[in-house]
């Protein structure tokens, strides 16, 4: 029997070691753009969905397709591995299931009924840096214009999350869904930013 309790410790740090941003506008002729950046530096994300999405707590659980070559403990069949003292009590003997599993890439997540316990592999760098926003102008010039009476004419394209460098595996690192101070950096099932685009026009009459 193993205790887990003898096997935990605190890991993983939620508040980032730096967090900034960067803004810049630029013109030329009559084109214009700005854009801005945000960055977060060295804090951990805890991937709760890595551990439920790994679980396989029913026969109909959705999981991740890592674990198509998971290590099994049930033959196609249905055996069930379950020995006593090196001695085969139901299903498949040690030996049967060290060949079965020759080919396994990852492990299978404790599981119990009604709980998913916490595990050090979902805990993930949650480092990133974002292109949160980038707007590109352009604005004609005045004898363009005149034909219907505009003194200035300007159309742009906005764009709002666009991109986030990141080496975190979920959707996005910039996450709390408590939105709690006690369990900061928590991913468990957070719907992700939505990417935008806005086209517009400023006309002066």
């Amino acid at each position: 029997v193993v205790d887990i309790n003898n096997d935990r410790g605190i890991i993983g740090d939620p508040t980032p070691k730096c967090t900034g941003g960067f803004s810049q506008q630029f013109t030329f002729k009559g084109w214009d753009m700005s854009m801005f950046l945000n960055y977060s530096i060295g804090n951990d994300v805890y991937n709760a969905n890595n551990i439920e999405m790994t679980n396989g707590y029913s026969i109909n659980s959705n999981m991740l397709a890592i674990m198509k070559d998971r290590y099994k403990v049930v033959t196609p069949t249905g055996a069930t591995a379950l020995w006593l003292n090196g001695t085969t009590v139901l299903g498949i003997s040690p030996d049967q299931l060290s060949a079965m599993n020759a080919n396994a890439k990852i492990w299978q997540p404790l599981k119990s009924a009604g709980a998913f316990y916490p595990h050090s592999w979902a805990i993930e760098d949650g480092s990133f840096v974002r292109l949160n926003n980038m707007t590109i102008g352009y604005t004609f010039p005045m004898k363009k214009a005149l034909g219907v009476k505009m003194s200035k004419l300007r159309v742009y394209l906005t764009g709002n999350n666009i991109a986030t460098i990141t080496k975190y595996s979920g959707y996005d690192p910039e996450v709390s869904v408590r939105s709690n101070p006690l369990t900061p950096g928590l991913d468990y099932s957070a719907y992700p930013k939505s990417r935008t685009f806005i086209f517009g026009l400023n006309a002066t009459f």
